[in-house]
């Protein structure tokens, strides 16, 4: 623009004081609208930016969401397609997702446990090498201690990663946390991912943890209370502020996010800021601070979506100010100024806009990404999109399927995702449905799941072949044990019986050499047995009272023979004091017999020496150290960490001079840690071993004391009176255990009758008076349960009969189906004489 130098300096003479004062107030009043109309302008442009800006938070934090969801099925169905995950496992599967997600800061696997579980549980975490690991809660200080006796703990079994900081956490018990048990509750109930309220557990600035529950078997429970019944643990993976809302969009911004639920106070929770504003930067109070918020449901916690931005005074462009003082000559580029500023405005918002757009539908994306509005109608699809278009008949511009359709106006009416699963080319795809910013359109994100519902189906295939083989083994392991121990009752019975005949000192010999050789057979098969129910977590303990002095005594009274054959001194340190404990003192004497047992095998001279020390004695509870010291072969450092292992012997030199399966020590490993017990070893070769147990048991009361004694004098009683020639029922199918059970029944003073199957057991019984009836478990027909059970049913005059269960079966099924049945004793087979001479002297009428 041009001025002339008569346009300058020229003023019209007749223009008054008066005229100029009213045009230059009129020049700066229409300066001023100008100005202010600018201002007014700019700010709805900021707002506008603002706006494009929050469009695009939301969205990006809206598909964040759906990848958490997908990390916690992930990581869930992990766990639910394998019995057993360890904890390497884990976490290398959670390596692989957290690096395809930086945004997640950690996984987290939750073991659910019983109070009665938790030594062993610690135990077996000390034995992998985290040797500070216990169940622990916070105090009231927040410090970390050992968790107070509960039935039941969630604890935190592996953190992925685990940071220097987060050591102490591992067995942390969630469910003592009132926030996180709700969390976890809810999730347990309803299947899906819950969030947790804002907390502070594994880092310092804090974050969410969101829970998804563990189910047992491979079927997700259809219902609440099958939820709650096959709850098996947890995973949860952890967001913070920094992590989740960080990098929403491509350039600083003067804005400050917050992420907050609605029931968090305002000191706890998210809140991140993309833009710090340095100090001395000027701001004023006239210009106004834009806010957005939104409502997001972040499984199943409200939650709200705060965006704000203090627009400076640096934002607005001030050519208005020039304007206002250059008056309305300037006007004209003042306003050419703010439309070029507000052009480039646009062009900024449009260049965000064209982002969000580029990073939500790249053509490079190889996963099936789509666009469906309300009505139906495809708005964008991507190339692999194509591919479930085909499959679907439509296209883009034209409308998706029925089910498609209602499918995603659902979502859009319930303002929150929802997944889909379909099929294209033989190609499996998990379809998201994720509402967009105007509720009017939903943007469809695909995964290709093919390759994990084949890992899936593989897995199944490959749990039920496990199930099935284990299920053939116990089978196989029932039949065979019975089927072994009947022809083992004929043979050491026979031998029994033999060995009461007049024999020669060599005949006796033979026949000691058999009975031995056929007992170190039946105890091989007990041992294989007992080794299989541990490895199926089926043998329980038997709790009773007992002296620990008898269980010595017994155990000594085994050894004894085999030590004075090879010439050893057995010599036992016990306090005089007495132990009257309850325990299983079966499974407490197996123990001991095979250490015990071990000691006198593997030691050619010298001595064994069994001891008991006390090391905690209190008014319920007694702990105690069993330690049995020989002066054999040893056993070689490299060959101490392997020791109870199964099958396994310190070398193949060993198997072939001493015997044995190599099941002993692993048995009673076995047996100590189900007792809650210690087990260690020390040896030199050459010089001997030391072997210790270490239990801590409950000591019997007064009453139980009482009981027993009161018990014993009956026991004694019983025996003390005389037997007059009972009349003993025999039902037994094999003719061999027949002719076994009679000879040494008659060689007490018994009359006998013998029947081969059920029916003619209750023919027997309906003819003849019998005071004891000895019924085979197992017989072809009618076999001896249904047999009791008919007779039990049958007149009183012999309904109520003493009725003993023969059977080769040792498993404890076995026993309550006999006591079901309604039979009154148990007796395993093979038995010896003493066995049925102290049944007849328990359960025959006295003279």
């Amino acid at each position: 623009m041009t001025f002339t130098k008569q346009g300058i300096i020229h003023i019209p003479p007749a223009t008054t004081r008066r005229q100029k004062a009213l045009f230059w107030l009129a020049g700066i009043l229409l300066c001023a609208i100008t100005g202010y109309g600018t201002f007014k302008l700019e700010i709805l442009n900021q707002e506008d930016n603002f706006q494009a800006q929050t469009n695009l938070i939301y969205d990006e934090l809206t598909r964040r969401y759906s990848t958490l969801e997908a990390v916690l099925t992930a990581l869930a169905g992990f766990h639910q397609a394998s019995d057993h995950v360890s904890d390497v496992q884990f976490s290398t599967f959670a390596q692989e997702l957290l690096s395809a997600y930086p945004y997640i800061r950690s996984a987290i696997s939750l073991y659910k446990l019983d109070n009665t579980d938790r030594k062993q549980f610690e135990t077996e975490k000390h034995e992998l090498g985290y040797f500070q690991f216990q169940i622990s809660e916070s105090t009231q200080d927040n410090r970390l201690a050992p968790a107070s006796e509960r039935p039941e703990y969630l604890a935190i079994n592996v953190i992925e990663p685990l940071q220097p900081n987060m050591g102490s956490l591992l067995g942390y018990d969630v469910l003592q946390d009132k926030a996180l048990q709700q969390a976890i509750n809810q999730a347990t109930q309803t299947g899906k991912g819950v969030a947790s309220s804002f907390t502070r557990l594994l880092q310092r600035n804090g974050g969410i943890l969101i829970f998804k529950a563990v189910y047992q078997g491979r079927y997700a429970p259809g219902s609440t209370q099958d939820r709650i019944n096959m709850f098996n643990g947890a995973i949860a993976i952890e967001v913070g502020a920094d992590s989740l809302l960080g990098k929403l969009v491509p350039a600083p911004l003067n804005l400050n996010i917050d992420l907050r639920q609605d029931n968090q106070s305002s000191n706890d929770r998210f809140e991140y800021s993309l833009y710090e504003q340095e100090q001395g930067e000027l701001s004023s109070t006239l210009l106004p601070t834009l806010v957005s918020t939104r409502s997001l449901d972040l499984y199943g916690q409200e939650t709200v979506l705060s965006v704000t931005k203090r627009i400076n005074i640096g934002d607005i462009n001030f050519y208005w100010t020039a304007i206002a003082i250059a008056g309305s000559l300037l006007m004209y580029i003042g306003s050419i100024s703010s439309w070029r500023h507000r052009k480039i405005d646009q062009q900024y918002a449009q260049e965000l806009e064209g982002y969000a757009a580029r990073a939500a539908f790249s053509e490079e994306n190889t996963d099936p990404i789509m666009r469906i509005d309300r009505e139906g109608l495809i708005l964008y699809s991507n190339d692999p999109g194509s591919r479930i278009l085909d499959e679907w008949d439509a296209h883009v511009g034209g409308h998706a399927p029925e089910r498609i359709k209602y499918f995603a106006r659902d979502v859009l009416n319930q303002k929150q995702y929802q997944e889909l699963e379909v099929s294209a080319d033989s190609t499996h795809f998990t379809l998201r449905f994720i509402p967009g910013s105007t509720r009017n359109y939903v943007n469809i994100y695909g995964r290709d799941d093919t390759v994990q519902k084949q890992a899936e189906i593989d897995l199944r295939e490959a749990k039920q072949a496990a199930e099935t083989a284990n299920k053939t083994k116990s089978r196989f392991l029932a039949t065979i044990s019975h089927e072994v121990r009947t022809p083992m009752n004929g043979i050491l019975g026979m031998l029994e019986l033999l060995n009461s005949t007049e024999l020669t000192e060599r005949q006796a010999k033979f026949t000691e050499t058999a009975v031995r050789s056929g007992k170190i057979l039946l105890s091989l098969i007990n041992d294989i047995l007992d080794f299989s129910k541990m490895e199926s977590s089926k043998l329980k303990l038997d709790l009773s009272s007992f002296d620990l002095h008898d269980i010595i005594e017994d155990v000594l009274q085994i050894v004894t023979e085999p030590a004075r054959i090879k010439r050893l001194h057995l010599v036992t340190s016990i306090p005089n004091n007495k132990f009257l404990l309850i325990g299983d003192k079966q499974r407490l004497r197996q123990i001991l017999i095979n250490l015990v047992g071990n000691a006198v095998k593997f030691t050619e001279y010298g001595e064994v020496i069994i001891r008991v020390i006390v090391l905690g004695d209190s008014a319920d509870k007694l702990k105690f150290k069993i330690e049995v010291e020989d002066t054999g072969i040893g056993i070689k450092s490299d060959a101490l960490s392997h020791i109870f292992d199964a099958f396994t012997q310190e070398d193949d030199s060993t198997t072939r001079r001493f015997g044995g399966t190599g099941l002993g020590l692993a048995i009673v490993k076995q047996l100590t840690t189900l007792m809650d017990g210690v087990i260690d070893v020390q040896s030199t070769p050459d010089k001997g071993s030391v072997f210790s147990i270490t239990l801590n048991m409950d000591k019997q009361s007064l009453e139980t004391n009482d009981a027993i004694r009161e018990s014993s004098n009956l026991y004694i009683s019983a025996h003390s009176q005389h037997m007059n020639h009972p009349r003993v029922l025999l039902a037994e199918d094999n003719q061999i255990n027949q002719e076994v059970a009679q000879a040494m029944l008659e060689s007490l003073g018994c009359e006998v009758t013998v029947v081969n199957d059920g029916v003619l057991a209750l023919q027997a019984l309906k003819n003849n008076h019998f005071d004891l009836v000895l019924m085979d478990c197992q017989m072809p027909g009618m076999d001896g349960l249904e047999t009791t059970r008919q007779v039990r049913m049958q007149q009183a005059e012999y309904a109520h009969i003493p009725i003993i269960a023969l059977t080769a079966n040792v498993q404890k099924t076995i026993r309550d189906e006999c006591n079901k049945a309604g039979m009154n004793d148990y007796l395993s087979k093979p038995f010896t004489q003493a066995d049925i001479r102290e049944i007849i002297s328990r359960w025959s009428p006295s003279s």
